[in-house]
């Protein structure tokens, strides 16, 4: 979930270069675009910016959980503040990734740790 259409394709292309064959990925530009996408039950985990039009900071993360309780969330966002980032972990964040920090690498392997977390490993 990331309202800019850039940073979306920029993080497909981080992670077409090595989990291409591995993953589909559904962009929403919001909470409430994204919150009939996350009632259903075919998403292995989010991937959220907490700078969203309709929320912003941790009611962004909140209304995702409330609506994909199941699903291991790992945060992108421009905030590299370590209150942010340890608040966001104390409240079921998988991962809390800075945007200016990432790479392809770092990148699939949160989401390989979060996906793990709560599904054995095994990313379908």
């Amino acid at each position: 979930i990331e309202d800019s259409e850039e940073h979306a394709h920029w993080v497909k292309g981080l992670l077409s270069a090595r989990m291409a064959e591995r993953l589909q990925l559904t962009w929403a530009a919001s909470v409430t675009e994204a919150s009939s996408r996350l009632r259903r039950a075919n998403l292995d985990l989010v991937l959220l910016d907490l700078g969203l039009p309709d929320l912003s900071g941790f009611r962004t993360h909140r209304a995702v959980r409330l609506l994909a309780p199941e699903l291991p969330i790992v945060i992108l966002t421009s905030n590299d503040g370590a209150l942010s980032r340890d608040m966001a972990l104390l409240n079921g964040v998988v991962e809390y990734l800075v945007k200016s920090d990432l790479t392809s690498e770092l990148l699939c392997s949160a989401i390989w740790r979060a996906y793990s977390s709560t599904n054995g490993g095994m990313l379908t």
